[in-house]
């Protein structure tokens, strides 16, 4: 299963720095390995108000290069000037982009009116400096480079890939004789596994469940999704002079909810009543973005200003039709004709970042580091997925400076985790401690923390 994203909410990475008294840290030097979902790296710099003024670096390694890609879009996105998206359209852009395996016809567009900029961006490092200057490629293999290319061009037209066939596929081999009755099992899910755990209880049950059955999570009353999601497209590779893909491979159980869709830093998104959020995962998610977005533009604090009739709505739900799997090809999706997409270089640069980098490696760097004597006791700050933790060899110790912090993704809202694999995982990190001399910095519970924090 491939992670398009991440299985905890998104981190201010600056909370976790552990700092020497009287030692000044005027650079940030932060190894995310198997991020997912760049959900990190955005949150950090929306909060780089509330710290003091450094120089950060984020240095990210992924298993794959369709994760890179995915992201350079998600930044692309997330950093487009307020004369191209406003914050609210900019917010619903992105979390179809993000999460939603059919999007609206408006969003299909602009995922392929930017699949061709980022193909000028890896093909042309100057343009890259220019249209996104956040983003660095100069660590990444030449093949990887090409891949890119290829994945940014498979977007741009192609007409083989039918997203509802292919989750109906991973839903039938995943579910089996369950199949026919996967309610049931989607509600025992919901009710057993997510509902029950910190937070959980603010993905609503009907979007959890229309998740589960079509793949897209996030919807709005005035809104259809018509369009496959060609993001979410796997492996693609050329066979002649066509690209084609694996299909869809990410995750069909948890649900893109979890990033920024279960905290708040506003109370009232979170208010609940006879044991109900009254707000989506949806809704939740909306306003943590455009707080995000809107501190990322102008460098200070949000303060959402309540008004219009959806601030008083409650929970809303809208009816969700069903997808006729057998006439897909005819209903949702795959493009028959290509689509006009301007061809030249957009002449307006991304939002400015001051004093902040993202640096993706090459995919094969927790076994051959690139440039290792460079990175010698250089990271003052690491993040390493769940999944990564096993990958995560004792080589890389001695890439970490010493009282660096070291945080270790927790798997508390994996669902259909059984305890003793929740044990085996809990072993694992404790054994990477052991063997590479952290010490954990706070007590940790899998069960209630998002992540365990070390000190090396």
């Amino acid at each position: 299963m491939q992670m398009w994203w991440g299985y905890t909410p998104a981190i201010d990475f600056q909370e976790y720095l552990i700092e020497t008294k009287g030692v000044e840290i005027p650079v940030l030097n932060i190894l995310v390995v198997y991020g997912a979902d760049a959900r990190h790296i955005l949150q950090t710099v929306a909060k780089k108000y509330r710290h003091p003024r450094r120089k950060i670096n984020f240095y990210v390694v992924e298993p794959l290069v369709d994760f890179v890609a995915k992201q350079m879009l998600l930044l692309t996105a997330a950093l487009e000037p307020p004369h191209v998206l406003g914050l609210q359209e900019k917010a619903r852009l992105w979390m179809e982009i993000y999460g939603n395996l059919l999007v609206r016809p408006s969003t299909v567009n602009y995922i392929v009116q930017k699949s061709r900029q980022l193909v000028l961006m890896v093909t042309d490092e100057s343009y890259l400096d220019f249209r996104l200057p956040l983003v660095r490629l100069n660590f990444m293999k030449f093949k990887e480079l090409d891949a890119l290319e290829s994945i940014f061009h498979f977007w741009q037209n192609n007409t083989l890939f039918n997203s509802v066939f292919m989750w109906d596929i991973r839903l039938r081999r995943s579910l089996g004789v369950r199949y026919d009755h996967r309610d049931g099992v989607f509600d025992w899910d919901y009710q057993m596994q997510l509902k029950p755990k910190p937070g959980g209880e603010r993905v609503n049950y009907q979007e959890y469940k229309h998740w589960r059955e079509t793949g897209v999570a996030f919807t709005w009353i005035e809104t259809e999704n018509t369009e496959p999601n060609l993001t979410f497209a796997s492996g693609v590779s050329a066979k002649g002079e066509k690209l084609v893909s694996l299909g869809y491979l990410g995750d069909i159980m948890n649900g893109p909810f979890l990033g920024f869709g279960i905290e708040s830093e506003d109370t009232d998104m979170l208010r609940m009543s006879n044991g109900v959020c009254m707000k989506r995962s949806a809704d939740i998610m909306e306003r943590n973005l455009l707080r995000l977005f809107y501190e990322i533009e102008q460098g200070k604090a949000y303060e959402h200003r309540a008004g219009g009739d959806e601030e008083e709505l409650g929970v809303v739900i809208r009816e969700m039709n069903k997808l006729d799997v057998a006439k897909a090809g005819d209903s949702v999706s795959p493009r028959e004709t290509g689509r006009d997409i301007n061809k030249k270089k957009e002449t307006y640069s991304a939002l400015y970042i001051p004093k902040a980098q993202v640096h993706f490696l090459p995919c094969k760097s927790l076994n051959q580091f690139p440039q290792t004597s460079k990175f010698q006791n250089f990271f003052n700050m690491v993040y390493i997925s769940s999944t990564a933790v096993k990958n995560f060899g004792p080589h890389l110790n001695g890439l970490i400076q010493e009282n660096a912090s070291i945080m270790i993704e927790s798997k508390k809202y994996i669902i259909g985790i059984e305890k003793q694999e929740m044990e085996k995982f809990v072993d694992s990190v404790n054994e990477l401690a052991e063997k590479n001399h952290w010490q954990l910095h706070v007590p940790f519970d899998p069960l209630k923390d998002n992540l365990a924090l070390f000190k090396k």
